[in-house]
């Protein structure tokens, strides 16, 4: 099986420290059990330079810990503010594509306050994750449907629609799920 570096790193670490801590014990029982002053002092000397090693590699555990804590909150920051510039786009998208349809289809009153409730509608929940996870065409139709504004048929392109933005049939259905 396949190990990362960071893997090995930490497997290796905790071996260390795992032989660092029995070689410790070993000279500390050497030390107390020393028949001579010399050999006491020199296992207590030894006891010292294991006991920091396996401190230092702790020490170096824990910062490997901390490392990959960080830079799974990065990953989480970035991927949270990628969502957001993403429902950014597409919630422009999609007003900028209801407000050409009020425009040009809708023959109600007071335009402006259908504008402010769509907006409103475009915060709740489910068309946040329809805005991620579904074509902007499809919402579109939706919030029109929703709102009881005509929608021409779609066949090559919006009328006066974002450039490039190809439209395509959508299937018959009155709500498409969110």
């Amino acid at each position: 099986m396949f190990m990362d570096m960071a893997d090995r790193h930490r497997e290796a670490l905790q071996e260390l420290t795992r032989m660092g801590l029995e070689l410790a014990r070993d000279l500390h029982e050497a030390a107390l059990s020393a028949a001579t002053l010399e050999d006491k002092d020199r296992a207590a000397a030894a006891f010292h330079r294991i006991s920091r090693s396996v401190r230092q590699s702790m020490a170096l555990e824990s910062r490997f810990e901390r490392e990959a804590q960080r830079k799974a909150i990065e990953a989480e920051r970035a991927a949270s503010a990628a969502r957001v510039t993403t429902l950014v786009h597409r919630q422009a998208e999609a007003v900028s594509a209801i407000e050409r349809l009020v425009w040009t289809e809708y023959e109600g009153a007071e335009p402006e306050s259908l504008f402010t409730e769509i907006g409103e509608r475009l915060e709740h929940d489910d068309y946040q994750q329809a805005l991620l996870t579904q074509p902007t065409d499809l919402i579109v139709r939706r919030l029109a449907e929703e709102f009881g504004i005509p929608v021409p048929p779609l066949r090559g392109r919006w009328p006066e629609g974002p450039e490039g933005v190809e439209a395509h049939e959508l299937p018959n259905q009155t709500h498409p799920p969110p």
